[in-house]
């Protein structure tokens, strides 16, 4: 399974040995043009995602799988050259117990956005006049996924902008945006703001600190990764 080269760190090392052999078998037959070929399908898109990350954290190992394609074609192309047919398929036996290792430490750690207890949160205490207010935006995505089937209508809006309405997906947060979120939230007595994936579209929390200035009232519930904010002005609940 492709996800064993990045969950599982124990045979990495003697994989890469094994891609090495794949790529100097090949290089050896007269096919180094095959082998640069499998190299730049897997290295392209793991180092492109890596240099990108420094600006936008965007390396998820999903969007990688396609790429470890190669990187097995060179393993296989390793363990193919060796000499011994048990030795060949004991290190096949290992590989994939590795892997199976991996996945079961990946699958048990592996962390999960409880969008589905968010919304439930909400729906259960939401009023009809309420503004649900949401950032970054594109989490309105599964957070809407899991609101729906409660039937309530609500008036939901992305903050900085709607989701998809500057052409990017996660748009951060600056003060020339501070107006448009004021006058969203202007006459209202109860705004909800789905907090998530702050920490790089609003490292300054700049959504956060102009709502608690308009509003007295502020209760908090937080999960790994999501925080929901209730502001309301007068009794709380």
């Amino acid at each position: 399974d492709p996800y064993g080269f990045f969950s599982n760190h124990r045979g990495n090392v003697g994989l890469l040995v094994l891609a090495g052999v794949g790529v100097y078998r090949l290089v050896k037959v007269g096919r180094g043009a095959v082998a640069g070929v499998l190299l730049a399908t897997f290295l392209v898109p793991v180092l492109g995602e890596l240099v990108i990350s420094l600006r936008r954290p965007i390396f998820h190992v999903p969007s990688l799988l396609g790429a470890t394609v190669a990187y097995y074609a060179l393993v296989w192309g390793g363990i193919t050259s060796l000499p011994r047919r048990g030795v060949r398929w004991g290190i096949v036996l290992v590989w994939l117990l590795l892997n199976v290792w991996g996945l079961r430490a990946y699958t048990a750690v592996a962390e999960r956005e409880p969008w589905r207890d968010a919304a439930r949160y909400v729906a259960e205490r939401v009023h009809p006049s309420d503004l649900i207010l949401f950032h970054g935006s594109w989490v309105q995505l599964p957070f809407d996924y899991y609101f729906a089937q409660y039937g309530l209508a609500v008036e939901e809006q992305g903050v900085p902008v709607d989701l998809f309405a500057r052409g990017e997906l996660e748009p951060e947060m600056k003060e020339a945006d501070i107006p448009r979120l004021r006058a969203l939230v202007q006459g209202r007595k109860r705004v909800w703001l789905i907090y998530s994936h702050e920490w790089y579209t609003d490292p300054e929390e700049r959504v956060l600190h102009t709502l608690e200035a308009q509003f007295p009232q502020v209760n908090v519930w937080q999960r790994p990764a999501i925080r929901v904010f209730l502001f309301e002005k007068g009794t709380p609940e």
